[in-house]
């Protein structure tokens, strides 16, 4: 395995590829990625993990710098109603391309204003990359189960003798397996610390102990081996047989497949693997290391709330609608339950909810991460504020020269591609090393374990921060870019030759410029 800071220089370097067209990735991605490890690997030995890191982010900005130029040779080629595209388009490709070359050299030789600028840039957008990686992660993307939107927990209320909140009991179970005919399938679930026996040494272990419906309501099935099924569990013993999740049996076991059929001791008592889940399973979290089947009295009490339960809706239900029906359903229990009657049930404030299973796992994590999101967003305001200004005093600096370019007939869209392609590829820089920032912020919150932060394990920046960091990049450029095209980018450069040239002090209007930008900050 590479040091850390050769694989995570490769995995920039092969996220920035993404971006490449398709035909160049297959034919040269392999080739460039072999060599590129080999020249992290020699500076890594060589200078350590700085030098490989400067290493990796030349090769970043070599392959940004290649992006235009593949580009125009892959659309250059393409074919528009059977013939080549006409020469017209394809002199307007490469006269972009000439321009963000011409960008990129220009900032190469003021390398104080570029390293500010990217720097700043990327500052705000690893921050906003890092926290939409969460969210989205959190928030946005489904749970890792086939129509997960279908899954739901029902949860009790009964405030009127101070509980809140009431999970399930085996009359609540039965009931509902009875009744809820707006449920496919609904499974009890409980988690438990155990001491376990069977892998290199004894330790205690986190395992979840499930009605055999859990299957049906997740629709995920052992990768080897069986499901639980109702023999399994046997009242008033200790479960018989377990299913190892796929990464204690690679941890503890090896990944021996002959596991099934072995035993292995829970609390003292012998059990049997009866199968394996697949990879990723990680229900109700990742500290899951065994499956044990739970029994469940079918004449048990109506009282004891110590169960959590997850159901998948029947076809054609929805949310809204189970939900309603289960609220109708609560005036039944005085005739399924014994010694229960609908006046003590209205004494007590009874009800019961219905919500999605990625809702009750969110909570109240969902409004904070929103905040904090819109928080980082007014960072990178800031921060394009701050490049707008640095930008607007290198445009300034540079008056004579867009005069004398006027002046010998360069049109106002010339100077205007000029403005943009330079933004644009501060604004692809600035992405990239933001992206580097944000790979390691990512990983040293998935590091620390929040608590409260819920889907913890599913948080990695992935093709969806990539393509996050690349709409970013372009509308940061695109936004400071505008500030000095807006001011420069028209007509009138004898003008504002005159304004600015005759002595040291900045003209009216780039002061109202940069005083606009202050106090945006500011605010």
């Amino acid at each position: 395995m590479p040091p850390r800071g050769v694989g995570l220089g490769l995995r920039l370097h092969r996220s920035v590829a993404r971006l490449l067209p398709a035909e160049f990735r297959r034919r040269y991605l392999a080739d460039l990625q072999r060599d590129l490890e080999l020249l992290l690997v020699e500076r890594h030995e060589r200078g350590g993990p700085l030098a490989a890191g400067w290493a990796a982010l030349s090769a970043v900005a070599d392959l940004v710098g290649r992006l235009p130029r593949e580009w125009g040779a892959s659309i250059g080629i393409l074919k528009t109603n059977g013939a080549r595209r006409g020469p017209e388009r394809e002199g307007m490709m490469m006269g972009w391309v000439n321009e963000f070359r011409l960008s990129a050299r220009a900032l190469l030789r003021r390398p104080g204003f570029a390293a500010a600028a990217v720097l700043t840039l990327a500052l705000g957008i690893g921050a906003n990359i890092a926290i939409f990686t969460v969210v989205n992660a959190v928030l946005i993307q489904p749970l890792p189960y086939p129509e997960s939107d279908r899954i739901v927990s029902i949860e009790h209320h009964a405030p009127g003798i101070d509980l809140p909140d009431l999970n399930h009991s085996a009359g609540t179970l039965n009931f509902y397996w009875q009744e809820a005919d707006f449920l496919s399938s609904l499974a009890g679930f409980d988690v438990q610390s155990r001491n376990l026996i069977g892998g290199p040494r004894p330790a205690q272990v986190r395992i979840v102990a499930v009605t055999p419906q859990i299957f049906e309501v997740l629709q995920v099935q052992p990768m080897m081996g069986r499901p639980f099924n109702e023999s399994d569990a046997i009242a008033d013993a200790p479960p018989s047989t377990t299913i190892l999740t796929y990464d204690a049996w690679q941890n503890l076991l090896g990944g021996d497949r002959s596991v099934i059929g072995s035993s292995l001791e829970i609390d003292g008592n012998v059990v049997e693997v009866v199968g394996v889940m697949p990879r990723g399973f990680r229900f109700p979290d990742p500290e899951i290391v065994a499956l044990t089947p739970m029994y469940v009295d079918p004449h048990g009490p109506f009282g004891t709330f110590g169960t959590s339960a997850l159901g998948r809706l029947a076809d054609g239900v929805t949310v809204a609608g189970a939900a309603a029906r289960l609220s109708d359903l609560q005036t039944r229990l005085p005739d399924f339950v014994e010694d229960l009657d609908a006046e003590f049930l209205e004494g007590i404030g009874w009800s019961a909810t219905l919500q999605t299973y990625r809702d009750e796992l969110v909570g109240s994590a969902a409004s904070a991460l929103w905040i904090v999101l819109g928080t980082v967003a007014f960072v990178l305001l800031i921060a394009c504020a701050n490049v707008a200004n640095l930008f607007l005093v290198r445009a300034e600096a540079r008056q004579k020269e867009l005069a004398i370019r006027a002046a010998m007939g360069a049109g106002r869209g010339r100077i205007a591609a000029g403005f943009l392609t330079e933004a644009l590829t501060l604004g692809a820089a600035g992405g990239v090393v933001g992206m580097g920032m944000a790979w390691i912020g990512v990983d040293a919150l998935v590091a620390s374990s929040p608590e409260g932060l819920p889907r913890l394990h599913e948080v990695a920046v992935d093709r969806w921060a990539l393509g996050f960091a690349a709409l970013l990049s372009v509308v940061a450029g695109l936004a400071f870019g505008a500030v000095p095209l807006l001011r420069h980018g028209g007509g009138g450069f004898v003008g504002l030759l005159k304004d600015g040239g005759r002595a040291n002090t900045a003209g009216r209007q780039r002061n109202r410029t940069r005083s606009v930008l202050v106090a945006s900050q500011l605010a």
